[in-house]
């Protein structure tokens, strides 16, 4: 599966920013929790691992909070490669959101 990176600034203190990347995760799950299965998250300290389902396709990585910035590995399924950008610039603005 293609790699997928995605770093967003911030300027909070490596804490602060992964609070707010928690209570931000509380909400989505709230929000969409019926259209994802099987949802795996893992926080360590400033860092998520997390996988689940949406839609037919696995999705798998991580997230690291440092103090200037927040960044995203993961994979994307071949067959959602048409929307990649499209997936990007919704994971960079809701992470933006959260980060505010």
């Amino acid at each position: 599966m293609p790699a997928l990176q995605i770093t967003v600034p911030h300027q909070f203190d490596q804490e602060i920013a992964t609070e707010k990347l928690q209570r931000f995760a509380e909400k989505t799950k709230l929000l969409y929790g019926d259209q994802v299965k099987d949802l795996q998250e893992t926080w360590e300290g400033p860092t998520v691992r997390f996988s689940f389902s949406a839609k037919g396709f696995k999705i798998n990585g991580q997230l690291v909070v440092d103090d200037a910035k927040v960044t995203l590995d993961g994979t994307l399924p071949f067959a959602a490669m048409m929307f990649r950008k499209r997936i990007e610039n919704d994971i960079r603005a809701a992470l933006s959101k959260a980060l505010q």
